[in-house]
Formats: C-alpha cells, sequence, structure tokens
C-alpha cells in the first residue's frame, strides 16, 4: 500500500530511531508513544464500523491465533466452538496448541492438523456445516479472507456468498474474524482501507466484524501486525469461565515497524 512512498515511509522511521535510539524492542507491558499512536490511529480508522480495542502483535499468525482464542473465550471455551475456514484460507496454524495449551514448556507443534471445518467456495456445503454445528450444540467461529493468495494475485470472492456465510454465523450466535493479513487496502477496489469494505452492507450489523486482523502489507516490509476487537466481545472474554480466551504476547513492539505502520495507515487513508 505505500508504493511510491518509500521516502515518506523512511523519514519517519529515522526520526523516530532518533527519538528513541534505545528502544529498538519494547515490552508490550511497557508504554511506548509509538505503539500507543498506532493503536489510537487503528481504533479511529475503525471506528465507523464499531468501538474496537486493538492490540498488537509481531507476526499476522500471532494476531489471528490471538483473535480465534479471545473469540473461543467470549463463547465460553473451546469446547462450545467450532472453527469454520474458507477453502485455500487460513485456518489456525496453530489452532489446536492454542485451544488446549497450559504454557508448560511451551507445549505444541505448528503442523499440528487445524480442526477447522473447510467451507466451500461455491457455498455448497455451508447448510451442511451450519447444521453440523447446530447439531453438535456449538457456535461458529469464522476466520476467512476476502480472496485466494497464489501466483496470479489475489482471487476475490464472490460478494453474494461472504454476504450469506457473515449472515448466517452472526444467527448463529458465532463470531467473524476478518483476515485482512493478505489483503488490507488492495483487495477493496476503492472501497476503503479494509477487505470487508468490498462487500459488506456497513448498515447491516450482521455484517460487521467483530474481529480483524492485520499484517505484512500494514509494516511495509517490516515486522508488525495488529488485531481489533469489538469492545463488546471482549467485555465477554472477562465474564467467561476462567481461562477461557486467555491471551497473551510478549515482544512485539517493534520501533522501526511501528513508525512504518503508522505511515502505511496515513498514505493509505
Amino acid at each position: 500500500p505505500a508504493a511510491g512512498h518509500a521516502d515518506e515511509v523512511e523519514g519517519n522511521i529515522e526520526g523516530t530511531r532518533a527519538r528513541f535510539p534505545g528502544a529498538v524492542l519494547v515490552d508490550t507491558t511497557e508504554y511506548f508513544e509509538p505503539a500507543t499512536l498506532l493503536m489510537r490511529d487503528l481504533h479511529e480508522a475503525l471506528r465507523q464500523y464499531g468501538d474496537y480495542l486493538i492490540q498488537l502483535a509481531a507476526t499476522g499468525t500471532g494476531a489471528n491465533e490471538q483473535a480465534i482464542r479471545l473469540a473461543m473465550g467470549s463463547l465460553g471455551g473451546p469446547d462450545r466452538v467450532k472453527i469454520l475456514a474458507l477453502a485455500n484460507n487460513y485456518p489456525g496454524a496453530s489452532l489446536l496448541m492454542n485451544a488446549i495449551c497450559d504454557a508448560v514448556g511451551w507445549r505444541g507443534d505448528t503442523s499440528l492438523e487445524s480442526p477447522a471445518e473447510i467451507l466451500e467456495l461455491d457455498g455448497s456445503n455451508m447448510d451442511e456445516v451450519f447444521a453440523r454445528c447446530l447439531t453438535q450444540g456449538k457456535k461458529p467461529i469464522l476466520i476467512m479472507e476476502d480472496g485466494i493468495q497464489g501466483v496470479g494475485g489475489f482471487t476475490l470472492l464472490d460478494e453474494r456468498f461472504l454476504r450469506a456465510l457473515v449472515e448466517c454465523v452472526y444467527d448463529a450466535g458465532g463470531r467473524n474474524i476478518y483476515d485482512n493479513v493478505q489483503a488490507f487496502v488492495r483487495a477493496t477496489g476503492g472501497k476503503g482501507l479494509f477487505g470487508f469494505n468490498r462487500w459488506a452492507d456497513p448498515d447491516n450489523p450482521k455484517h460487521l466484524p467483530h474481529f480483524v486482523t492485520l499484517a505484512k502489507g500494514l509494516g511495509d516490509g517490516h515486522g508488525i501486525a495488529a488485531l481489533a476487537v469489538l469492545r463488546s466481545v471482549a467485555e465477554e472474554v472477562k465474564r467467561a469461565q476462567k481461562g477461557a480466551g486467555n491471551t497473551f504476547d510478549t515482544f512485539n513492539r517493534f520501533r522501526d515497524a511501528l513508525s512504518a505502520a503508522s505511515t502505511v495507515l496515513k498514505v493509505s487513508q
């Protein structure tokens, strides 16, 4: 998204290095002005769709995993939900680890099979998948991109299919995670910053995200990611059973990446 603005990005990075020469990497528990300002700007960028809390991460995988875990917590824990993903989309690389990990020895393997139900892109098995969730008494958590990333570029998905899909999730009392890690502004056809701006009806609450995740293009080559969670969903995590949805990160506030992301966001807007 920052194509043609390399000097602007680099200039902001150099200015931030001069202001914070020793703060190359800052712990998430510490106040750091560039991080706070980026989170504020992301909050403002999403304000028209709701009140979203912002959390930073080091990678898109990290942001998505935290979104999945928080979504689980807001619905009562991993035993009460079913993850849904689109064919050829990201289904949660270390989801199974996140659902069961008690952090002892950092047990887990990101090559573990995801327990996600896979939805066909033509919608052919959608009724079957949602019927299975209902029969099992589980709430759906949909994690979806707005297209398919491949050698040929980014292939956008059908708008009618996406609308029908997220409406089914909403009607089932589930959660929608809109994964903008691969796409960001380039998948919207000029309709807005986020992938869902292309197909969602902003006046239909069923189309609006519970979570939005960002990475890759946000940092213009620098490692940074972000997670937005609707405040009302975050409050449900607080009220959930003990331990459900707990999430954490450690050192993820990279000074240079924060500066780059702030510039990319301004350029994209």
